[in-house]
């Protein structure tokens, strides 16, 4: 065998399979976070009264708004149980002559064991309860003229995922490129490349890993 063919053949090989993976929009990412984007109930303002029962059903109560209107309020009140249940057992019996019987707690008999102690397992279930309540709500704010001008809600927001940054991670450019010592000839300069690209095309540098 040819050691030497061999070796270059699985350099080449090694050389082919980086160059194919390591471009410099490899380490370009781009940041994305939640943005609100307002409410479900937002198209209720400013529309009449009536289609908000029409949609949404009669309310669970109605108050004063103190300007001579009203507000129509729709709540939602919900129960969680949950059961944790906990089982622990112990060992206990009794040493008895195999002439007389062995008898268990209950008067049934049971075999013996080579030492002639009868063991019977007893068992201790302890269970505990948690309730949680959840209480959603929606009000909606109507004047006189029968117009909604508000609402208040603790559900219903609605978000959008924007991007917020991007950027080049250098560092982690580099720390790849010093991954595996004996390819160092390749890595090494295909990293500086790759900082090459990234400040050429303008994209902005950030360090983390």
């Amino acid at each position: 065998m040819n050691y030497k063919r061999t070796f270059i053949a699985v350099l080449a090989a090694s050389i082919v399979a980086f160059m194919g993976t390591s471009c410099a929009s490899v380490y370009y990412d781009v940041l994305y976070q939640n943005v609100y984007d307002g409410n479900q109930f937002d198209k209720y303002v400013g529309k009449d009264k009536n289609l908000i029962l029409r949609e949404l059903g009669a309310p669970d109560r109605t108050m004063d708004d103190g300007r001579d209107g009203e507000v129509l309020v729709y709540e939602k009140t919900t129960t969680t149980t949950t059961t944790n249940t906990v089982t622990k057992s112990s060992a206990s019996g009794y040493s008895e002559s195999a002439a007389v019987g062995v008898y268990t707690k209950s008067g049934v008999a049971a075999g013996v064991g080579a030492s002639g102690y009868d063991a019977q397992a007893q068992s201790k279930t302890n269970t505990t309860q948690n309730t949680t309540t959840n209480k959603t709500f929606v009000n909606f704010f109507v004047n006189g003229n029968g117009s909604c001008y508000d609402f208040k809600a603790n559900y219903g927001a609605k978000y959008r995922t924007e991007k917020v940054d991007e950027c080049f991670c250098n560092a982690r450019n580099w720390t790849v490129s010093l991954l595996i010592v004996p390819l160092w000839p390749i890595t090494i300069p295909a990293a500086a490349i790759n900082q090459a690209i990234a400040k050429k095309r303008g994209w902005k540098f950030c360090n983390k890993k």
